[in-house]
């Protein structure tokens, strides 16, 4: 549905962002 939708959005926004602060503090 919608909520699908979004949160799929929201994953393919946040995953990156995690890997770029993991890469940061190593």
């Amino acid at each position: 549905g919608e909520f699908e939708l979004m949160s799929y959005r929201l994953n393919t926004h946040v995953k990156p962002l995690i890997w770029i602060v993991s890469v940061i503090e190593k």
